[in-house]
């Protein structure tokens, strides 16, 4: 099975650019850090980890709390806690940074807002007409953009015709501003069915205060809009050790948790995207993952691996990594390589 990829050339018309494979950058390791547990301040499951100052925060899949920790990887405090009440949490609530002064929280149809000192300001409720999806959701131009769905039917490419992956809402009134990007074509490939239909996802990151990145979980076109949504740039270049995906029926991946983990176990998965404002470079991180991701609920099985681009959109360097891509500042590359019983390891890397 191939997945078809776009066009051959740049095109100033719709703007589409089949990135160039340049590879000039190496992956140096330049320091970890280590967390050893005491008691019970111990980390679950690290879900969603952000940079916030000059913080390191991490969601807890299984506590449903913030740990807050500096960026030696020293224990600071704890937020939240599992509960139903403000400041607590049913689900790991995912994190947003909104410019280093405020911090937001979304959890169960609801986001939590602290202030840089990380006293909890209030709670509001998300619209709700959606089903948030487990994406790590951003904070641009006073909007909030999660990638959302709707209740139904997997197999139905309706469904997919009508809705957009993408809500922006309103940060302070939180009523919705409008939904964007409409699925790619793989999405309604009879043969790509088992494949799309279990990456219905759509990932996103802030290039700066007025443009964001998307690729969606099924497709290789990485998209960057505007802040007003207008679709400026397609890019995008199949990744070194991409697995094409099995030929199997989608209902075959869905008889029991077996044979879904199975599939999964043979495909790439796109994991996060990320954007480096200082060095302008786009990261996607992908894993060849094996069955027991899906069975153990962890991101921590398979192979781990990151593609980068430049300025230009053309791929810069494309590898293994040690560890999931977490966030990446300053040409520092961030990575939870170790989560064990007795410690916490994240690992910075650097282009050069």
């Amino acid at each position: 099975m191939i997945i078809v990829f776009f066009g051959c050339s740049e095109s100033k018309k719709n703007n589409i650019y089949k990135s160039k494979l340049v590879n000039n950058k190496q992956l140096i390791k330049k320091d970890s850090l280590v967390f050893y547990y005491k008691g019970d301040r111990f980390v679950g499951e690290a879900r969603y980890l952000i940079s916030f100052r000059n913080n390191i925060l991490i969601s807890d899949l299984y506590k449903k709390c913030i740990w807050i920790f500096d960026k030696k990887l020293n224990f600071i405090k704890v937020l939240g806690n599992d509960g139903r009440g403000p400041g607590e949490y049913r689900y790991p609530p995912k994190l947003i940074n909104d410019n280093n002064q405020r911090l937001f929280a979304s959890s169960d149809k609801f986001i939590d807002e602290y202030d840089s000192n990380f006293t909890f300001i209030g709670r509001k409720k998300l619209p709700s007409q959606f089903e948030y999806e487990n994406i790590d959701p951003i904070l641009l131009h006073n909007r909030f953009i999660f990638n959302v769905a709707y209740p139904y039917s997997i197999v139905e490419n309706e469904y997919f015709k009508k809705y957009k992956p993408l809500a922006a809402i309103d940060r302070d009134k939180l009523t919705v501003d409008t939904t964007f990007d409409s699925w790619d074509d793989n999405y309604f490939k009879e043969d790509l069915q088992a494949y799309t239909r279990n990456n219905s996802e759509a990932l996103l990151t802030k290039k700066d205060s007025n443009s964001l990145f998307v690729l969606q979980r099924g497709s290789q076109n990485i998209k960057l809009y505007d802040k007003n949504y207008n679709l400026l740039k397609t890019f995008g270049r199949k990744q070194k050790y991409f697995r094409n995906p099995p030929k199997i029926k989608l209902i075959d991946t869905q008889r029991n948790v077996e044979s879904l983990a199975d599939f999964m176990g043979k495909i790439t998965y796109y994991m996060k995207i990320e954007y480096d404002e200082t060095t302008k470079y786009f990261y996607l991180a992908y894993n060849n993952l094996d069955p027991n991701y899906y069975l153990n609920r962890s991101f921590d099985f398979g192979k781990q691996y990151i593609q980068v681009y430049n300025e230009d959109y053309d791929v810069v360097f494309d590898g293994n990594i040690d560890g999931r891509l977490v966030f990446v500042e300053a040409n520092k590359i961030y990575t939870l390589s170790k989560m064990e019983d007795k410690l916490l390891k994240i690992n910075i890397y650097e282009l050069l």
